[in-house]
């Protein structure tokens, strides 16, 4: 599609994931962040584990913890990032989404899920974008 896209994601359940610990977040970051972004939150961290502040490091580990499993976050960063990339491929500025995204939850049975699958795979053909789904990119 030319104006939007469609995710279907499954949102863990927050309260089962392990406590973030300073290896699982330096682990991380690699996946979430440049290397200037990365090599800044390991000064911090490093800084932190130095100072004799001890609430310090327990503040930035919450402040990534409180983000695992949080969808607006993901969308939120999701979208920042892919709309840096293009403004930089193809020399523009600005935004390119002007409405914050929409959600729809997807549970009970298969028959949901395959529903909203089907959804999203049949959307370009409902644009007429292309006849049949598996031509479109």
């Amino acid at each position: 599609m030319t104006n939007h896209f469609h995710l279907l994601v499954r949102v863990p359940d927050r309260e089962k994931f392990p406590k973030l610990t300073v290896e699982g977040l330096l682990a991380m970051l690699p996946l979430l962040y440049d290397d200037v972004q990365s090599l800044g939150i390991r000064q911090e961290i490093e800084r932190a584990q130095a100072s004799s502040d001890p609430t310090w490091l327990p503040q930035i580990l919450e402040r990534f913890a409180v983000r695992r499993g949080d969808l607006s976050v993901f969308l939120k960063e999701l979208k920042q990032r892919f709309t840096q990339w293009y403004n930089r491929r193809k020399g523009r500025r600005g935004t390119l989404w002007e409405d914050r995204f929409k959600s729809v939850i997807v549970e009970g049975s298969e028959a949901a899920l395959l529903t909203m699958a089907a959804y999203i795979d049949l959307n370009p053909v409902r644009a007429g974008m292309v006849e049949d789904p598996k031509d479109y990119r």
